[in-house]
């Protein structure tokens, strides 16, 4: 009678065939995927509240001409934005003649305003910035920015 029954063993398919130790490694795989997205979402976020938190940077670039504005930048890109642009310009002849040796004065130039119009933004490679840095809300440069956007004047 034995000879007249047989069972036939089929392999189990899918989840049902792993064993649990196998299940756990899935398990683990997908937690630390999650997690990775997670954080990398974070950090994004993050970076980004910095970037439109638009501090005034200065940009000091290899060909000796330094640019005030917001600045903006991606990893692995090769430009950066720069908006809301202004730059120094010489107000009196920077070597005086005669002797009197006084200390050139600089004005705040708006980017934009010169004879072929440029829009108020420009994209810079990086290889042809030297630094950028920071300003501080109290620097004389932002000061007479605010100055010349009317910004702090009361009515």
């Amino acid at each position: 009678m034995n000879d007249l029954i047989r069972i036939r063993k089929t392999p189990l398919s899918g989840a049902e065939s792993r064993t649990p130790r196998q299940n756990r490694k899935i398990f683990d795989w997908r937690l630390m995927t999650a997690l990775l997205i997670l954080l990398l979402i974070i950090s994004g976020s993050v970076w980004f509240a910095y970037q439109r938190s638009k501090p005034w940077r200065a940009v000091f670039l290899t060909n000796n001409q330094v640019y005030f504005g917001h600045f903006f930048w991606l990893p692995f890109f090769s430009t950066v934005s720069l908006s809301d642009i202004y730059y120094l310009q010489a107000a009196q002849p920077l070597q005086p003649q005669g002797q009197n040796q006084a200390q050139p004065e600089f004005k705040i130039v708006k980017f934009g305003s010169e004879i072929h119009g440029p829009v108020d933004k420009m994209m810079i490679t990086k290889k042809h910035i030297i630094f950028w840095e920071n300003l501080r809300d109290d620097s004389p440069v932002v000061k007479k920015i605010q100055e010349s956007k009317g910004v702090g004047r009361s009515p």
